[in-house]
């Protein structure tokens, strides 16, 4: 099966669009295909897509896919899949078509250049592509079923990929790089050879870390993977694990899987590979992981990524899941791959139905900073971040707390206003509020002069369910943009509240002829309420509050809220949850608003109550972002409890310490922050 564009559907200079191609994917697997071709794709992924994916194979059919003629590593969709397999174009000489693409999800390579085709109406011609390699592979994939009918859809993708022919050799500046080599169709249908994968890759910190799940600095880190042999079974197979990225040492490398039958499968649970992590390893790296499988003369290999010291963090202790970056943006870190970060999903366990969010702060026009869609199709990228983004729990306000703080320094000097963003998350595990997640903004004029006229506002690009089906709405009772697919009644309303009243809410269609450039964005974040409903197409939405004023050296803080509900009724009264515990919120942390500056000078102010039974509050304040620890010590010295050990943002900070297992007596708690280190005394009283 060949699925292709609608000849009738085309945009600017005649190019054709792909109207349908998953629902093509779709309708072959129903219809029992062994094998399909897609000799389309592009950049960006979803996870809808690749739940089609998995769909397709779960029926039987095996994907096979063209890499893309970008002659680029980037990822390519459907192509770098999981569960396709992804194809190269070369020419006779077995050496890289100059036009294809390639990188470490690339599975194998087939001709592609000067290849003679059938020509609308009735003659042949020459084409390149990696459109022409991977109709190849598809043949090739379907010899094989012919001669071996029994296998699934992946074991007859592997079937091809294994035996193909290593074309190193010919492409010393791609190695690896080209998949497993060039096809060869007699080999897929004659020898037999075992194909070992990976899959169900975990990385944890138990061992030599903190244990919050993030690869950082000094750890080290233990992976984790399911190895499944799809092919013939193994003797004495093993697998290694290298790796040549920077301030990542390999202590533990080698698992043995020994013998391993068709279909088998096994974990290196007792032995983990094992990496140590040096101390100044980058913040965000991405490092690249290779595991070389061997079995006697059976050798494969398989890359995975690890993002080490991580920039962004994933909230997950209530119904909502929710990626947030050191940069403003959430959903993702890697807009349009998509592949750091789960996005937004709701209910807990659901699908993600955020394909981009960010954020937008204006005063104009020209005069606003962003990190959301431009017109190239990439993001603008204004917002320089300080840290990495601090997720603690349980947290000194919620259950999960996340921070970070950035500025918008990496904007260009026409668009440049000054400002400091400390970028707080909360999130709550009880049953009245664990279907939201808050998003608190404290902006800071960095300026010598007022800054007027400022909104600030969020983009979301909603894909629910059926994202050509979605619509959007508002409650302007609440503040309260929202967006449905109307053709599935299971799937959720997803809600952004403006927690300070909204000021414009804007409803938008994505097609080509949407205006991407900043004066949009103004319109966006400044326009008001009246262009806050459209659909059903795929939609973007924005909400914004303001217009607030911001004297040099002051501070604003403004929050949204997040919010999911199985219907509108539900959404609205978990919108009104967050309302109300946003004024918790205001009232446990003052930053200023506008007309009150920050705290000027670091303090530790004393506990209260005093005695207390058993719990206190302990108060201190922060004149610029730094490094905290708060800790409990008891009358001999010695440290029983650890409050703070992380990031926290300029502002007044209020910690509870609950002394309900310790005895009466006299403790002591000290503040370390920066420089700064102070030291007071409290009494437990039982």
């Amino acid at each position: 099966v060949k699925t292709s564009a609608d000849n009738d559907t085309r945009g600017p200079g005649g190019t054709a669009y792909l109207i349908a191609g998953y629902q093509g994917i779709v309708y072959a697997a129903f219809m029992g295909a062994a094998v399909m071709n897609c000799s389309w794709g592009g950049t960006g992924g979803s996870q809808t897509e690749q739940d089609i994916i998995n769909y397709a194979t779960q029926q039987g059919t095996l994907v096979v896919a063209a890499a893309g003629n970008s002659n680029s590593s980037a990822p390519h969709y459907p192509s770098s899949y999981l569960n396709v397999i992804s194809v190269v174009s070369t020419n006779s000489s077995d050496v890289k078509s100059s036009f294809s693409n390639y990188g470490t999800t690339v599975d194998v390579c087939a001709p592609g250049s000067s290849i003679v085709s059938t020509l609308y109406p009735s003659t042949y011609a020459y084409f390149d592509g990696t459109s022409m390699a991977s109709p190849y592979t598809a043949g090739t994939v379907a010899l094989v079923k012919s001669v071996s009918p029994s296998l699934g859809a992946i074991q007859l993708g592997e079937k091809v990929r294994v035996t193909c022919d290593n074309i190193n050799g010919q492409n010393p500046g791609y190695i690896d790089m080209l998949g497993k080599g060039r096809i060869n169709a007699f080999k897929a249908v004659s020898v037999s050879s075992p194909s070992v994968r990976a899959k169900d890759f975990v990385v944890r910190d138990s061992t030599g870390g903190n244990n919050n799940g993030n690869p950082e600095p000094n750890e080290i880190i233990d992976l984790y993977f399911t190895f499944t042999n799809y092919l013939s079974p193994t003797n004495n197979a093993s697998v290694a694990l290298t790796t040549t990225a920077a301030g990542l040492t390999v202590t533990q490398g080698l698992f043995n899987v020994g013998a391993l039958n068709t279909l088998d499968t096994v974990r290196n649970t007792a032995t983990p590979f094992r990496i140590q992590l040096a101390g100044n390893v980058a913040p965000g790296l991405v490092a690249v992981l290779k595991l070389t499988m061997t079995d006697g003369a059976y050798s494969d290999f398989q890359y995975f990524n690890v993002v080490i010291n991580p920039t962004y963090q994933t909230h997950n202790v209530n119904q909502v899941q929710a990626t947030m970056t050191n940069n403003g943006r959430f959903g993702f870190n890697d807009f349009p791959t998509n592949a750091q970060g789960v996005g937004f999903i709701y209910p807990s366990g659901g699908a993600n139905v955020l394909f981009e969010g960010g954020l937008i702060i204006g005063y104009s026009a020209t005069k606003l900073v962003n990190n959301v869609r431009q017109p190239s199709g990439t993001q603008d990228n204004d917002f320089r971040a300080r840290t990495i983004y601090q997720l603690q729990s349980p947290g000194t306000i919620s259950n999960q707390d996340g921070y970070t703080w950035f500025s918008d320094s990496l904007a260009p000097a026409t668009n440049l206003i000054g400002v400091r963003v400390d970028q707080y998350t909360y999130t709550y595990s009880d049953p009245d509020n664990d279907d939201y997640v808050i998003v608190r903004y404290d902006v800071r004029n960095l300026t010598t002069s007022a800054i007027s006229n400022l909104y600030v506002g969020q983009f979301h690009d909603w894909d629910i369910a059926n994202y050509a089906t979605n619509r959007t709405g508002y409650d302007p009772t609440r503040s309260l943009a929202y967006a449905w697919d109307q053709n599935t009644p299971t799937a959720p309303y997803i809600g952004m509240r403006a927690l300070d009243s909204a000021a414009s809410v804007r409803g938008l269609v994505n097609t080509t002829g949407l205006v991407l450039d900043r004066a949009a964005k103004w319109s966006w974040i400044s326009a008001g309420t009246s262009q806050s409903t459209v659909g059903p197409q795929d939609i973007h939405n924005v909400i914004s509050s303001g217009p607030y004023t911001i004297a040099p050296g002051a501070s604003r803080m403004l929050g949204f809220a997040l919010v999911g509900g199985s219907n509108l009724t539900d959404l609205q009264a978990n919108a009104d949850a967050a309302r109300a515990k946003w004024d918790e919120i205001r009232a446990l942390v003052s930053v200023g608003n506008g007309e009150n500056d920050l705290p000027t000078s670091f303090a530790l102010k004393q506990n209260y109550p005093n005695p207390f039974n058993p719990s206190t509050v302990i108060t201190f304040t922060l004149p610029v972002a730094e490094r905290v620890s708060l800790q409990v010590f008891d009358l001999l010295g010695r440290r029983v409890a650890t409050l703070i050990d992380g990031d926290r943002g300029a502002g007044i900070h209020n910690v509870e310490f609950d002394a309900s297992s310790f005895s009466t007596g006299i403790y002591y708690y000290r503040l370390n922050a920066g420089s700064f280190t102070e030291t007071k005394k409290m009494l437990l009283v039982k």
